[in-house]
């Protein structure tokens, strides 16, 4: 024939198309095909589990100033009843406990004894990727600010101040 062809390398120079070396039949390709193919699926699978675990739990106790309530003591019981956590608030005043349960779970916020205020409950939905939040206020302890006037031209004397509280 007037026309030959042009190899180079075993491959056909006159034709634009591309070959990958795992679609050439041979045992060693198709073991590396298996392999990536096993390689993705494994990504996929760890991503889409990834996708699903649940967020942290985080309880966040203010007071009526907005500003963080420490020291607090907070238990949060599981949906089912099972499980039970407890910890204090730090100094932003959250506790926080990452990977729980999906679910509603139900807290407990005790706030220190100076804020003189009872058992605050509530409830926090866990859900896959989002931190469930429960955000409470409690009211500042009142505070009385006595101011002792003397009398114009009166004598100096020590101050003696009761008071008696209910």
């Amino acid at each position: 024939s007037g026309r030959e062809r042009q190899m180079k390398n075993g491959v056909d120079r006159n034709r634009a198309s591309f070959t990958p070396w795992f679609w050439s039949y041979r045992w060693a390709a198709r073991f590396e095909a298996a392999v990536v193919i096993c390689v993705f699926a494994g990504v996929l699978f760890i991503a889409g589990y990834l996708f699903q675990m649940p967020g942290s739990l985080v309880v966040h106790l203010q007071d009526d100033r907005h500003d963080a309530v420490k020291n607090a003591r907070v238990r949060c019981t599981s949906p089912d009843g099972a499980q039970s956590f407890a910890g204090v608030t730090d100094v932003f005043g959250e506790a926080k406990w990452p990977g729980l349960a999906k679910g509603a779970w139900k807290c407990e916020v005790t706030p220190p004894e100076s804020f003189h205020a009872g058992l605050l409950t509530g409830f926090a939905t866990v859900a896959a990727r989002h931190p469930a939040i429960w955000i409470t206020t409690v009211e500042r302890p009142g505070r009385i600010a006595v101011q002792v006037v003397r009398p114009d031209g009166a004598a100096r004397a020590k101050v003696a101040v009761r008071a008696a509280c209910a």
